[in-house]
């Protein structure tokens, strides 16, 4: 089975959206299940970025050291591609802002084992951005949304 990536809006847009730890906790429960199989992976930017915000899904989030994966050397080197075609391609501070988050390490990781890139952002709309699908598709890397994961994972709430 292939690694999901979890971008931060994955985890952002499921608490404050339809998968809110009151309304569906199964989801949350399935996604600890999957973390914890090793199906389910983010950068440890990702998590880092998420354990700033020192809300409910921070403490969801901090017990969980396995989600949180450092780089390695194959990653930063993925890492360096994604930064080369980035500078490359887009305007030095649209590079420098895409850069300096966790999205181009949710890419470089999945391009590391193979893996598939969850996140929320499409190819289209927000032009003053650097999308993660659209760099996914340069470096030929799987990237899907959260209702594909759950299918492919065979999420179904149960009461």
């Amino acid at each position: 089975m292939s690694i999901f990536w979890l971008d931060a809006n994955v985890f952002i847009q499921a608490m404050h959206g339809p998968f809110g730890f009151d309304s569906v906790p199964q989801f949350w429960t399935f996604l600890a299940k999957h973390i914890n199989d090793g199906n389910i992976k983010s950068p440890k930017m990702v998590c880092d970025e998420i354990l700033k915000q020192k809300d409910d899904l921070a403490r969801w989030v901090k017990p969980r050291r396995e989600l949180s994966i450092t780089a390695n050397p194959q990653v930063h080197a993925n890492f360096r591609q994604i930064a080369s075609h980035v500078h490359t391609k887009y305007k030095p501070q649209k590079a420098a802002k895409f850069l300096s988050d966790g999205d181009p390490w949710v890419i470089a990781h999945a391009m590391e084992d193979n893996g598939i890139t969850v996140t929320h952002e499409t190819p289209k709309g927000d032009e003053w951005k650097i999308k993660i699908p659209v760099i996914c598709k340069v470096f030929d890397v799987r990237c899907i949304n959260t209702w594909e994961m759950n299918k492919e994972l065979k999420f179904k709430i149960r009461e």
